[in-house]
């Protein structure tokens, strides 16, 4: 009789952590779906596809260009990967959520260095802006004049 108690005392235990982990992932997975969701709305309110589509490679902006999505991709798989990490440990999988912390915290350790990459592309691309612009009235200038002589 001890044994089935200690047997019903560790499923119940266990079948607690089972439905926690599943009420975490659920939520999660919603609040997840929502912030990119969110994200891609915002992205496309601000007509980056078209931005990249014109300015960036030159195309014509009719051509679709999905970087709205894939940042909001970006965004929904690493909210999935904290949901993952909490589910793991309410199951007690601390052998899981040990390599997906470690591998999280080197992922967000690039964040600052890929946020200063950014910048400095935004800067290049903003002297090659200008430059671009003072090039082309120079050279509009050049042509308008008469030939010497």
């Amino acid at each position: 009789m001890e044994t089935w108690s200690g047997f019903v005392e560790t499923a119940t235990a266990y079948a607690l952590n089972v439905a926690a982990a599943v009420v975490i992932l659920v939520v999660g997975w919603v609040l997840a779906w929502i912030i990119a969701a969110l994200v891609r709305n915002g992205l496309r309110r601000t007509r980056l596809n078209e931005w990249v589509a014109g300015e960036v490679t030159g195309e014509s902006p009719d051509r679709a260009v999905t970087l709205d999505r894939w940042i909001a991709r970006a965004v929904f798989i690493v909210l999935m990967v904290f949901v993952l990490i909490a589910v793991f440990e309410a199951l007690l999988l601390q052998s899981i959520t040990a390599p997906l912390s470690e591998m999280l915290t080197v992922v967000l350790d690039y964040a600052p260095r890929i946020a200063g990459a950014a910048a400095v592309i935004a800067v290049a691309w903003l002297l090659a802006t200008v430059f671009r612009a003072f090039i082309r009235g120079g050279v509009g200038r050049a042509q308008a004049r008469p030939a010497p002589g």
